[in-house]
């Protein structure tokens, strides 16, 4: 458990320790098939006693050291006056939509770097589609525990606590542009320019579950954006292969029937 969960209790002793601060963790497969994981953190300085600034940067720039070893990138890293925001990233090439969500898979269940605490995927490739179906678990009052905070006086849980939930926690799932089939009540989605987000924030007090069901439509296996045109072009080129299948099917039934009369008259 303490393994497995460095990142998440470190920027959660931040957050419970400051309080007011917003992070997010995102999973995104691009238009060319990469796969990344990309934690955000922004703290608003100016509610803060002067003195805790330092400890908030040293919060920060260690564990973006201890992350940078494992191959993250830091894409952005502020200290001014008002904030402290940190951008990190860890992006895996694939070949294939296929493979990009094999790696998706690995990212999110990979002990070293993910907070999850359960990862359900079921990905299938069809022959006009893909369906996805997922499920992935965060369980804070869990990881709270392995950590030793409940070793913690009273007084102290209920104050951190109380920080953490003046915070903004997300976890997100940035996919190709996708038809939801089905989602659970907190997992919220947007469509934006040929993708499809997802996402739900993180509770303080209890599991947090991100469950849903999508469809994407594919051309050579790439992920197709549809417009009216495309659905309608695509509808037909189906039925029509339905029709031939169906054609084939009748000539091998007449077929067939030729030649039972064929040997019956030979007897």
């Amino acid at each position: 458990m303490k393994k497995k969960k460095i990142f998440l209790i470190v920027m959660f002793l931040m957050l419970s320790t400051f309080g007011c601060a917003k992070a997010k963790i995102t999973y995104k497969i691009d238009d060319k098939f990469n796969t990344s994981i990309t934690y955000y953190v922004i703290v608003d300085k100016n509610i803060l006693p002067e003195q805790q600034h330092v400890s908030v940067h040293t919060i920060i720039t260690t564990t973006s050291s201890a992350y940078e070893k494992k191959g993250f990138v830091i894409e952005h890293y502020q200290n001014d006056n008002d904030k402290i925001e940190l951008k990190m990233s860890l992006t895996k090439a694939n070949q294939s939509l296929d493979e990009a969500y094999q790696t998706l898979e690995e990212l999110m269940i990979d002990p070293s770097i993910t907070f999850l605490t359960s990862v359900d995927q079921d990905y299938k490739v069809l022959e006009y589609d893909s369906t996805l179906k997922l499920e992935v678990q965060t369980d804070i009052p869990l990881i709270l525990e392995g950590s030793g905070f409940i070793k913690l006086p009273k007084m102290t849980q209920d104050e951190v606590l109380s920080s953490i939930n003046e915070s903004d926690l997300q976890i997100e799932f940035i996919l190709p542009s996708s038809t939801i089939i089905n989602r659970n009540e907190q997992t919220m989605i947007k469509q934006d320019k040929g993708q499809t987000i997802i996402s739900t924030p993180i509770l303080i007090d209890q599991k947090t579950i991100l469950n849903v069901q999508l469809r994407t439509s594919l051309n050579n296996n790439k992920p197709l954006n549809l417009t009216i045109t495309d659905s309608i072009d695509k509808s037909n080129t189906a039925q029509t292969t339905y029709q031939i299948m169906g054609y084939a099917s009748g000539a091998l039934a007449i077929l067939t029937l030729v030649l039972i009369i064929r040997q019956k008259r030979k007897v």
